[in-house]
C-alpha cells in the first residue's frame, strides 16, 4: 500500500498542501551526505547563475541571488518530488558541453573525438 503526499486518513493531516513535510518526516538519514553534496553543488551553479541572468535582464544582481534561494526554498516545501532540480539553468548544457568539447579538442574531427582515430 502506497502513501501519498495528500494522505488524508488521521494524524497526517498537516501534510496536505505541503508535501515538504512529509519528505521530512520519512526523510533516511543515509541520504544527508549526499543531499548536502548535491545541496553545494547546485548552490555553486545557480547563484552565479541566478546573478547573471538578474544582471542581464537590467536588474541589480542581488535580485537574482534572492530569487534563486526563494524559489528553491518554495518548492522544497510545496513540491511534489523530493529528487528534482530547479533554477535559471538549462539541464541541456552540460550534454551539449560534453558533446561539444571533444570536438573542438579534435580540431573539429568526429572519428578522432570519440577516440576511433
Amino acid at each position: 500500500m502506497a502513501v501519498t503526499a495528500y494522505d488524508q486518513s488521521p494524524g497526517v493531516s498537516m501534510f496536505h498542501g505541503v508535501p515538504g513535510l512529509q519528505v521530512i518526516s520519512s526523510y533516511r538519514r543515509r541520504w544527508l551526505v549526499k543531499d548536502v553534496i548535491a545541496g553545494v553543488v547546485l548552490t555553486t551553479l545557480l547563484v552565479p547563475q541566478g546573478m547573471a541572468y538578474a544582471e542581464l535582464a537590467g536588474l541589480p544582481p542581488i535580485t537574482g541571488l534572492y530569487t534563486s534561494i526563494m524559489c528553491l526554498a518554495g518548492y522544497a516545501a510545496f513540491g511534489p518530488s523530493r529528487i528534482l532540480v530547479l533554477g535559471p539553468d538549462s539541464s541541456l548544457g552540460p550534454m551539449i558541453a560534453a558533446t561539444i568539447l571533444p570536438l573542438i579538442a579534435a580540431d573539429g574531427d568526429a572519428g578522432r573525438a570519440v577516440g576511433r582515430r
